[in-house]
């Protein structure tokens, strides 16, 4: 699935598996990309979009690299948190001089957080960098969060214990 985001305003607008990626867009957002996908990405940009395999492949010591001009940043983020099976699956995080690219074949809560939060009216701050430092700012907040319920947990299950 893909989803673009376009600034309009002070908020931003959601279109749902576009046709052709518009000039305009602030934030690609692939979700288990198709092939068409990423070679509609790829095109647009002008980039190579790392699959889900090098994704996983990546060296610890290249996480974070630039590559023609653009920024790549690989992250293990936790998901399916509030379930008794959460996982843990890489990100890409991909930013160029116009846009963002975020590859990812998880649905951390953070992103629909995130999203929900840059739609609504006087949420959204202009720029790519700003989508992802606000987008990289919920996941470490929605890390926090769980981190502090596990606490919680732990320390209910030691005094049982």
């Amino acid at each position: 699935m893909l989803a673009v985001y376009l600034r309009r305003d002070n908020r931003f607008e959601r279109i749902d598996d576009p046709e052709a990626i518009p000039a305009e867009a602030i934030w690609i957002d692939m979700l288990r990309p198709t092939g068409e996908e990423e070679k509609l990405v790829e095109a647009a940009l002008g980039i190579g979009v790392p699959t889900q395999d090098e994704m996983r492949e990546i060296e610890a010591s290249s996480r974070l690299y630039q590559e023609d001009g653009c920024l790549f940043m690989t992250a293990t983020v936790l998901s399916r948190t509030d379930t008794t099976l959460p996982e843990s699956q890489p990100i890409t995080f991909v930013l160029t001089a116009d846009r963002l690219v975020t590859v990812r074949y998880s649905e951390p809560r953070s992103f629909e957080m995130f999203a929900a939060r840059i739609c609504r009216a006087g949420g959204a701050e202009p720029g790519p960098e700003a989508t992802l430092v606000g987008l990289l700012d919920t996941m470490v907040d929605r890390t926090a969060d769980v981190i502090e319920r596990l606490a919680g947990e732990l320390d209910a299950l030691s005094a049982t214990v």
